[in-house]
């Protein structure tokens, strides 16, 4: 079915909302009989008279054994977007190179990242940016036993572009974080040099997170939640 994204733009979210995050949830259709429209997951927030629905035709996404890489740059880049997906599932895919975002997955429900090598998000010097993995607004979620490398943040979880939503009841299980390697200016990251990220971690707009046997080495910080 259709993906629903509803959002309250009249409530904004109650920590580290930046004025972009508001009350909200993505949700697919499951049936449609006559007026009434059923929903796959439980509504998790109220939605008064005014709250908006944007509705999506979801993409089918299946991604294995791929990798893609740039050249080194100074400059801010996104690897792979994967937008309003159902269920998209990539599979032992690397993404190298991509200073901003590595795997940027945005208004996805029940996405599936699954090993793979992620290195080289790590836009820290000019824009304190660089996410090997960003999930953001989505919907149960999991990213299990990937590796990462030279990131700023292996996986971030967030809800803040365009009329945003929380993440919701998302899985960070079994990934490995390594810190070390260089900034996108070729200087030392951290511990070598003073500038330093996070293994795993969320913004505000974030409920009910999972992260379960996860391994950070050479991190300035292991965790960094705020939501």
């Amino acid at each position: 079915g259709d993906l629903l994204k509803f959002v309250n733009t009249a409530l904004a979210w109650q920590s580290d909302d930046r004025g972009e995050a508001f009350e909200g949830q993505l949700a697919r259709v499951e049936d449609i009989d006559g007026s009434n429209v059923y929903l796959d997951a439980t509504l998790a927030v109220g939605m008064p008279i005014g709250a908006s629905v944007r509705i999506y035709r979801p993409i089918q996404v299946r991604m294995r054994g791929i990798r893609f890489q740039r050249l080194a740059i100074n400059g801010s880049s996104r690897g792979v977007l994967i937008e309003a997906a159902d269920k998209p599932v990539l599979q032992d895919c690397a993404v190298w190179n991509s200073t901003c975002i590595g795997l940027h997955l945005l208004y996805c429900y029940q996405a599936k990242v699954l090993g793979g090598l992620y290195r080289g998000a790590n836009l820290v010097v000019s824009e304190q940016l660089g996410y090997g993995i960003l999930l953001e607004s989505n919907w149960a979620s999991e990213v299990r036993g990937a590796t990462f490398k030279e990131c700023r943040r292996s996986v971030d979880l967030s809800g803040y572009d365009d009329d945003g939503v929380p993440c919701w009841y998302c899985v960070i299980a079994g990934n490995q974080a390594y810190g070390g390697g260089y900034a996108e200016d070729g200087s030392d990251l951290w511990p070598i040099g003073s500038e330093g990220g996070s293994g795993f971690g969320s913004h505000g707009p974030v409920v009910g997170t999972v992260y379960e046997n996860n391994l950070c080495v050479n991190t300035f910080r292991g965790f960094t939640i705020r939501g």
